[in-house]
């Protein structure tokens, strides 16, 4: 998962980026409208993969481990969960427009039916 330069890796990263974008304005997107959810997930980690995609490794509550935000041709968003053992995908979300992202990891690594909306 790490290179020599403590660089995080998977296998597969490159194939499941297509193009660049702005990360640090994704990150500051998975804050609005409130940051509480993003805080909820325990990010410990955040990293830039080539401007191509986003890492976060979170400790939620459905999910430890990293995330993989990256922009399709189509100029929408996919998630890839990454299983914490090993490299492999648990999970992917696809096709998520920019006010969908939030609400769709959230849904995904913390939300729970005790959650009153």
């Amino acid at each position: 998962m790490k290179d020599k330069d403590n660089k995080i890796y998977f296998d597969n990263m490159d194939s499941l980026c297509c193009r660049e974008f702005d990360v640090k304005e994704t990150l500051l997107l998975l804050h609005h409208p409130n940051p509480n959810i993003f805080y909820s997930w325990g990010v410990s980690r955040k990293a830039n993969y080539k401007n191509i995609g986003l890492l976060l490794y979170v400790e939620a509550r459905r999910h430890t481990g990293w995330i993989l935000i990256s922009l399709s041709a189509a100029d929408l968003y996919d998630v890839h969960l990454f299983n914490l053992g090993n490299k492999s995908i648990k999970k992917q979300i696809k096709d998520l427009y920019f006010d969908q992202l939030l609400a769709a990891i959230d849904d995904e690594i913390e939300r729970i039916d005790e959650y009153k909306i």
